[in-house]
């Protein structure tokens, strides 16, 4: 992955006045342009999280490999429909969606069909970009960033390492921070009841936590 801005191309109007130095500031050069930093969740680390990810950040339609998918309500209590034996199925929107129900009480006017899950066709996940849209408002404040630490390489007060991991946590804090303070498009509004929240990108925090970064040498 190529470097996310030319770190060799700022002008920070560093004077060099011990000539000794030279060799030294070269070999920093060299060593800043054979390295890069890469953002995301890595499917590494986590294929699941990785795949999560994707999908929030660029959006998609899941499709059913059989008939529906179902979806849960608070009483599946994060079950699947595998768990029950005793569901019944009614055909809503003729045939489009679909219901399972589950009889509750011994019958009579003390009986009710409670909704377990909703059978859907698709379901849509909107694009909730929280990479992309990061870089896109924070390039420049993070290039400035850069900057200012490439100028204490200079001077020798902090090493190319040091200053690359220091951008790294930098950009992950303020892409967590994106996650944190997402607000749309909304979840359903059965998902954000089984959630027990509104917020769009966070459910058990695993996601933001995933965010991480690695510096690439050549």
């Amino acid at each position: 992955m190529d470097p996310l801005f030319p770190l060799w191309s700022f002008d920070m109007g560093v004077k060099i006045t011990d000539t000794n130095r030279i060799p030294d500031l070269i070999k920093s050069l060299e060593k800043l342009n054979r390295m890069s930093i890469e953002l995301g969740v890595f499917g590494s680390d986590d294929s699941f999280m990785a795949m999560i990810a994707t999908v929030h950040e660029f959006g998609m339609t899941i499709k059913p490999k059989g008939q529906f998918l179902a979806i849960p309500t608070e009483k599946a209590q994060g079950k699947s429909p595998r768990d029950f034996n005793d569901l019944n199925f009614i055909s809503i929107q003729n045939g489009k969606k679909g219901l399972l129900v589950r009889e509750e009480g011994q019958g009579g006017n003390g009986a009710r069909s409670d909704i377990y899950f909703i059978l859907v066709r698709s379901v849509t996940i909107p694009e909730r970009s929280f990479l992309r849209s990061t870089f896109d408002e924070k390039e420049k404040e993070w290039t400035r960033f850069a900057a200012r630490q490439f100028a204490q390489v200079l001077v020798e007060k902090i090493t190319v390492d040091i200053m690359f991991e220091r951008l790294g946590q930098r950009m992950v804090a303020d892409i967590q921070k994106t996650i944190r303070n997402m607000d749309s498009p909304p979840n359903a509004p059965l998902t954000a009841q089984n959630k027990g929240s509104s917020s769009p990108l966070i459910d058990t925090g695993r996601l933001r936590q995933s965010i991480t970064y690695r510096v690439v040498r050549d």
